[in-house]
């Protein structure tokens, strides 16, 4: 069943259903096949059997021609399944062939929807064998969806750059602290405060999860997530062992998640990699001239960034710490410094025409703020301004610093119920975590740190630095083994490192 999106009379989602007015309306839709719901199974609470006893309505899925797709009735708050209820929706796709079970997928986020299965995992050998299961986590697309004010956001961000005024009138830091305190601020009024928005959190998303497989008829689900998916399926492992067979998590996050320190393992590798690339460069000064050293191009990096003002220079530091992953592209990158510092105008012309596809909506599905706000995070601005501080003296080029100024979620006006807590306890079944040695958004450090944690099989991909390898890179090293163990439950020996398909320039050094 869809519901429509948009505004109620209390400025809350529609989608929000209380009481037992969701089965009522599920019921009296016409022309849809009704599935009797599997039981709960043993250890669920008796206050929440209602909601493992309701019935599946199949229908069309908007998102997906292809596909069923149903909503159903969950708690707000699981600790509490006499309150708010709301809706969550999920998707199916049919095995073509001899079916094994259901594989549920999530492809990250917080807050990407996962109702359309992508081409790649529905076109692969993987729907022979099970019913692919998407879904919209709640609080994103039709699951009651969170809002949050957009095109405020936009207008109104500061921009911290490369090398941020800390202190003093009309410093950075203070500008951004303010605009994150009113962003949380708005998101939580526009969603029926912080005591409401407070449960749209992982370990509920998780529960989510379970309910679904339980009214499938289903006594383990298959898991294959993305990015922050992966996070989610160790959680949905760590609340229900017993319930997860096999699980691959491609991407992953650390088992800490993505709090205050995550952003800034994202800024030191991203560090560490462009220190990589100017090495490189600067054993190559007759090709590249732009210095004979590590620290004379970096110089040179620090330099261009300066020149190019507030817009040139954000496009300029996120090129360089997103291309400098990938070895490959190290030429050409070396290149791009030349000729943004001999035709600074360049960036500024380019930067302008892409500003130019803003969003229109005031507002929009949004759950990152509030997801991310489960992990720890300070909320003392003055602690962050110090780290600033004693951060900016050791960025040797100077890139972006927003990593260690105030979020969104440093101002969350609530304490997070659970904060989620991954173990391996209980786990019956092995299970894969997929990781590029050189990923530009989930540092390898995350992968290799979930990987022990849950005590799965790591594949490394060697010197590949995209975001998402099964399925994604055409790369027969890393979807052969990872398919023949969803599908055979093959698990490869050892943690294998595999070839990741990308090489260095052939650009002799000097």
């Amino acid at each position: 069943m869809n519901f429509t999106h948009g505004k109620s009379g209390s400025g809350l989602p529609r989608t929000v259903l209380r009481g037992a007015t969701a089965l009522g309306v599920l019921g009296v839709l016409s022309g849809v096949t009704v599935v009797p719901a599997h039981a709960s199974a043993p250890g669920t609470p008796k206050e929440l059997a209602s909601f493992y006893g309701q019935k599946i309505n199949w229908t069309a899925c908007r998102a997906d021609k292809e596909a069923q797709c149903a909503s159903i009735s969950v708690p707000l708050d699981y600790k509490n399944p006499k309150g708010e209820k709301i809706s969550v929706t999920f998707s199916r796709l049919k095995a073509t062939g001899k079916r094994r079970g259901v594989l549920f997928y999530n492809p990250g986020g917080p807050g990407g929807s996962g109702l359309k299965i992508p081409d790649n995992i529905r076109k692969s050998s993987l729907r022979g064998t099970y019913d692919l299961i998407g879904f919209d986590p709640r609080g994103t697309g039709e699951s009651a969806p969170l809002y949050a004010p957009l095109d405020w956001a936009m207008a109104t961000k500061p921009y911290v750059g490369s090398r941020p005024k800390l202190d003093g009138p009309g410093n950075v830091f203070d500008k951004q602290t303010a605009w994150a305190r009113e962003y949380m601020g708005r998101i939580e009024k526009k969603n029926g405060g912080a005591a409401r928005v407070k449960h749209f959190n992982t370990s509920n998303t998780a529960r989510d999860m379970d309910v679904i497989r339980g009214l499938l008829n289903e006594k383990k689900i298959n898991y294959l997530g993305y990015s922050y998916g992966t996070f989610l399926g160790a959680v949905y492992g760590s609340l229900y062992p017993a319930r997860l067979d096999r699980s691959v998590l491609d991407s992953a996050v650390p088992p800490s998640g993505m709090g205050q320190t995550y952003g800034e393992l994202q800024s030191q590798d991203g560090l560490r990699t462009v220190a990589e690339w100017a090495r490189w460069a600067g054993q190559r000064d007759r090709t590249f001239h732009l210095g004979t050293s590590r620290a004379d191009v970096l110089d040179t990096v620090a330099k261009v960034s300066q020149k190019l003002g507030q817009e040139g220079a954000q496009e300029f530091d996120a090129t360089m710490t997103s291309d400098a992953h990938d070895i490959s592209q190290w030429a050409d990158l070396a290149k791009m410094v030349g000729d943004r510092r001999d035709h600074p105008e360049k960036a500024a012309k380019k930067t302008a025409k892409n500003a130019t596809g803003s969003a229109k909506e005031e507002w929009s599905v949004r759950s990152n703020e509030i997801v991310s706000s489960e992990w720890q995070w300070s909320s003392d601005p003055e602690s962050y301004r110090a780290k600033a501080r004693e951060m900016l003296n050791k960025h040797d080029y100077g890139r972006d610093m927003s990593a260690y100024l105030p979020t969104a979620s440093t101002f969350r006006g609530f304490t997070p119920p659970e904060p989620p807590r991954i173990t391996r306890r209980g786990y019956p079944t092995k299970g894969l975590v997929v990781q590029a040695g050189r990923d530009n958004r989930t540092p390898f450090a995350g992968g290799r740190e979930m990987a022990k944690t849950l005590d799965d099989t790591l594949i490394t991909v060697k010197n590949a630095p995209d975001h998402e390898q099964y399925l994604s890179r055409d790369n027969a090293a890393v979807d052969k083994p990872v398919t023949d163990y969803l599908l055979n439950g093959t698990i490869p020996s050892g943690n294998p490192v595999v070839d990741g398909k990308k090489s260095y320039p052939d650009i002799p050094a000097d």
